[in-house]
């Protein structure tokens, strides 16, 4: 997957692109980590919650 993110502050733009890898795992978790980029290290996971009433997405990430 390509990933790409813009930012504009004040008198700066950044611009990032990087292609991930993503394994999904017992149908609540998807890894992902970058093979191409811009980062050092992009790494992380999205962790589904399951309450009574509602499904929440956690994402953990590591970047540099």
């Amino acid at each position: 997957m390509v990933q790409v993110g813009y930012k504009h502050m004040l008198y700066m733009s950044m611009h990032a692109e990087a292609v991930v890898d993503l394994v999904e795992t017992k149908h609540k978790e998807v890894q992902f980590r970058q093979v191409q980029g811009d980062f050092s290290l992009l790494q992380g996971k999205f962790l589904l919650q399951e309450a009574e009433s509602e499904v929440t997405w956690i994402m953990l990430l590591k970047l540099w």
